[in-house]
Parts: structure tokens; C-alpha cells; sequence
């Protein structure tokens, strides 16, 4: 049997974290090192919290200038003496404390412009970012959340009951306990594709009612109106949609122009229209999501368009039209 640490050494562990945590020296093994030394004993939650309200005391004391400031800053890390010394400062601010325990710690993970990123979870769930994605993970002992700032994400969910999968999307959340889902969250739409299992979608603005979607259903939201659509999609078109995972994207009959606004995504090779008939045309294919101007070539060819490259960007142009950029 594990021996239990002791008050003191429980205050000594806590103020080591809330000088970490102060300095910004957490990455994302220590995160979860500090997560799991959070759940645990109960004792360890309460012992950051005093110890990190102790810090934002003493910071204001430093900033009122004095001697006691400047003693405080001598050192990089806060002595368990200190912490006792400061225990009055501590219960002055017990609200500040109360705050501080009560918020999770949250990992975050980012993916720059055509970066696909897989990422395993403590849990046995996996996140798959897509290009240019921003979320924010805390694995809790009784939730599982995610943020997807940005972008676009595929979570592969490991079944626990008691513990809800939640992700939070502009003004949505999606819920799981065990499924397979992805959610993208860009411009003014948010859509969620449900691949395996079931989730419950939820307005965080009370802008739709509450859906549960299953597997081979897709809710699409146009944050601009509030309004919520959800249709069926067959299997094909959710692996079409999945394409970006291999570095490619496949196109269904979109307009030159959507697929324009789409590859915009993963690079930064601009494509505009000299004319409006060359944006309407239609596209269907795999194409690299990532080479641009091989789409442009391949489009070009296929929709007897003319086209050109001129400074970071490709310009299409219906046969025997003029140059008047769209």
C-alpha cells in the first residue's frame, strides 16, 4: 500500500506547481503529470488553490513595492515558509482560492495551415486535427471536455459512462460517451458529422432546440441566422469528407469558387477569377490539399480553362473572356 504523503509535503508539491504554473513552464507531459496529481487526493486541489492565491498576493504586494516585495522575488520558487507565513494573505483572499480550485486545467493543441495532427488521449480517445485547428483538452475525473477554438477535428471517443465526452464549438456543444464524430468550426458555419454511435448536440445560445444525431447523420448550423439543419449522408460522402486526414481533399460537384474558398484553407497560394462564368463552374475529383497550383493545372485542363500564376496567386479565365477579377 502507497504511503500518503503528508500535509507538508502535500504544501511543498502544491507550491512547487504554483511556481510552475506562474512562470508558464508547463508543457503537455507536465499538464498531465499535474492532472493526475490533482485526482490524486482530494487534499491536492485545495492545497493549489491556497498556494496560487498565495502567489497572486504576494505578486500584489511586490507590485506595492517595499522590502517585502523585493524579498519575495529573490527567489524563483515559494518555500513551504513563505506559504505558512503567508497563510493570513491566503485567507484574505479565500474567494480568489475558491476560484482559482474551481477552474480545470486545460491542454491545448494547434495545427498550422496544411498540418494534419493526431493526438491520443490519456483516456484511450484519440483527436485528429485538421488544418489550421486550435483545441483545448481537460480530462477530468468526472468529464472529458474538449475546446475547438478553430478548424476542424475528428474525435475518435473511448467509451466511459461515467464519464461525458463533451466538445464545445461556437455556440454549441456535442456529447458523447463513446462514438466516433467529426466537428468543424469555421467562418459562420459549424457542422458535425456523426460516423459511429450517437451524440446530443446542444445550443449554448438557446438558438436551436437539442438533436440527437446518429451515425451517417450531419447538423449544420449557419451561425449568422441561428438555424440548424440535419440531414442523412451516405458512407461515401462521409469518407469523401474525411479525405483531408491522407492530405487531400475531394470535391462533389462544388463551384470553382467554393473549392477556391476551401483549398484557402490549407495554403496560401490565392486562387481568383477573371470572369464570374470561370467561378461557376463545377469540380468533382480528389485533388492534394496542399498543391494548389496542381489543382489549378488539373481544373484547368479538365473545364478548358485558361490559366495563369502571378505573384503567390492562380487566376482563371473562361476562353476569349476579359480580366475583371472576382
Amino acid at each position: 500500500m502507497a504511503r500518503r504523503a503528508t500535509s507538508s509535503e502535500v504544501d511543498e508539491a502544491a507550491a512547487q506547481w504554483a511556481a510552475r504554473l506562474d512562470r508558464g513552464q508547463i508543457g503537455q507531459s507536465d499538464q498531465q503529470a499535474l492532472d493526475r496529481w490533482l485526482e490524486d487526493d482530494i487534499r491536492h486541489v485545495g492545497a493549489l488553490g491556497r498556494a496560487q492565491a498565495i502567489l497572486v498576493r504576494l505578486d500584489m504586494a511586490a507590485a506595492l513595492g517595499g522590502d517585502f516585495g523585493a524579498e519575495v522575488h529573490r527567489s524563483p520558487l515559494i518555500s513551504r515558509r513563505s506559504l505558512l507565513g503567508a497563510s493570513a494573505a491566503a485567507a484574505a483572499i479565500a474567494a480568489s482560492a475558491a476560484w482559482i480550485i474551481g477552474r480545470p486545467h486545460f491542454s491545448t493543441y494547434t495545427t498550422g495551415k496544411g498540418e494534419v495532427r493526431l493526438i491520443p488521449l490519456t483516456d484511450g480517445s484519440s483527436v485528429t486535427l485538421n488544418t489550421a485547428s486550435h483545441i483545448e483538452v481537460h480530462l477530468g475525473t468526472r468529464r472529458r471536455e474538449v475546446r475547438l477554438i478553430d478548424g476542424e477535428a475528428l474525435f475518435e471517443v473511448a467509451r466511459d459512462r461515467t464519464r461525458p465526452f463533451t466538445v464545445e464549438a461556437g455556440p454549441a456543444s456535442v456529447e458523447a460517451v463513446g462514438t466516433a464524430f467529426t466537428v468543424r468550426n469555421t467562418r459562420d458555419r459549424l457542422i458535425v458529422d456523426v460516423q459511429e454511435g450517437a451524440v446530443e448536440m446542444n445550443s449554448t445560445e438557446a438558438s436551436f432546440e437539442p438533436r440527437n444525431l446518429t451515425a451517417n447523420m450531419r447538423a449544420e448550423a449557419h451561425l449568422r441566422d441561428g438555424i440548424l439543419h440535419v440531414s442523412q449522408i451516405d458512407a461515401a460522402e462521409q469518407q469523401d469528407d474525411l479525405a483531408w486526414r491522407d492530405g487531400k481533399i475531394a470535391f462533389r460537384g462544388e463551384t470553382l469558387r467554393e473549392a477556391a474558398d476551401e483549398l484557402a484553407r490549407y495554403g496560401d497560394t490565392r486562387i481568383v477569377f477573371a470572369d464570374s462564368g470561370a467561378a461557376a463552374r463545377t469540380i468533382t475529383g480528389y485533388f492534394s490539399a496542399t498543391d494548389t497550383i496542381g489543382f489549378a493545372r488539373a481544373a484547368s485542363e479538365s473545364l478548358n480553362l485558361d490559366m495563369r500564376v502571378e505573384a503567390g496567386k492562380v487566376i482563371f479565365t473562361s476562353k476569349g473572356a476579359n480580366w475583371h477579377p472576382t
